[in-house]
């Protein structure tokens, strides 16, 4: 290599095939997180001033929504659990409902098998 040539190995630590986006954000997955979160906090600023008694109000109303959520969720778990418990009850009475017959039935027999053998 002679004095006068210039040569570039690429930047330290810079993968190959990856540009840097020039523009701030929108075009990159970085820039576009960071755009929204940016719009996200401009429009709570709005909303509530950007106040301390703002943001607590928000985060009150987070929590309430949580709760509610909750306890849906959990409503909803407590249904399903009841719905296969009654099924389950339902079953097991035909279950032994039928062995009942079938007991009944079979005592029946034996009764009827015995009279039988005795008067034969």
């Amino acid at each position: 290599m002679g004095q006068n040539d210039l040569t570039h190995f690429g930047v330290p630590g810079m993968k190959w095939g990856v540009r840097r986006s020039r523009r701030s954000g929108g075009t990159t997955s970085g820039g576009k997180r960071r755009t929204a979160k940016q719009h996200f906090k401009d429009s709570v600023n709005q909303k509530y001033g950007g106040s301390a008694k703002g943001l607590k109000r928000l985060a009150k109303a987070a929590t309430r929504n949580t709760q509610r959520i909750q306890s849906a969720l959990r409503k909803s778990k407590l249904r399903k659990l009841n719905d296969i418990l009654t099924d389950q009850d339902a079953k097991h009475a035909d279950a032994v409902n039928l062995m009942n017959h079938i007991l009944v039935a079979g005592a029946l027999a034996t009764v009827t098998y015995k009279a039988l053998k005795e008067f034969a």
